[in-house]
């Protein structure tokens, strides 16, 4: 045999040949198959990582619970973080929430729905459809100040 040249043995017949086709394209389906769930899997694993950043963001950054059938929110955004803004919902109404170093600030969309209770560090408000109310947030050394609290009894006078 000469370098380069392979031996080909008999050929199959055609009735043969047929069958060895149809079995290469069955065995073809199975891989691809194989190969979609395989996929399925790795993307199973990159839903479960974005699960658990939207957590992080959700419950570390925004510090966001619920208690006592209220919404609690306790932000804590990293120095090299300026600003998160979510949406997202909770008893019938859609939140649209920023928050940045100085600011948490909660509005609802315009939904048929019942007012919402969110508080901020015990500072309670109601917050009914397609309103906005926004919170200062306390830095360490300003925790002291009743600034939230005094903010929403001035809109309770008003009303």
């Amino acid at each position: 045999m000469r370098a380069g040249y392979q031996e080909v043995g008999p050929q199959p017949a055609g009735g043969q040949q047929q069958h060895l086709l149809r079995h290469a394209a069955h065995d073809k389906t199975i891989e691809r198959r194989n190969m979609v769930a395989k996929a399925g899997q790795e993307s199973r694993i990159h839903v479960g990582a974005m699960a658990g950043t939207i957590d992080l963001i959700q419950r570390c950054f925004i510090g966001i619970e619920m208690r006592a059938n209220a919404l609690h929110f306790d932000p804590a955004l990293p120095d090299d973080l300026r600003q998160i803004k979510v949406r997202l919902r909770y008893r019938r109404q859609v939140l649209d929430i920023e928050v940045d170093h100085d600011t948490l600030r909660i509005g609802s969309r315009s939904f048929t729905s019942v007012p919402i209770k969110v508080a901020y560090r015990g500072y309670y408000r109601d917050l009914a459809p397609g309103e906005v109310c926004q919170f200062r947030l306390l830095k360490p050394e300003d925790r002291d100040r009743d600034e939230n609290r005094t903010m929403g009894a001035a809109k309770e006078a008003k009303r």
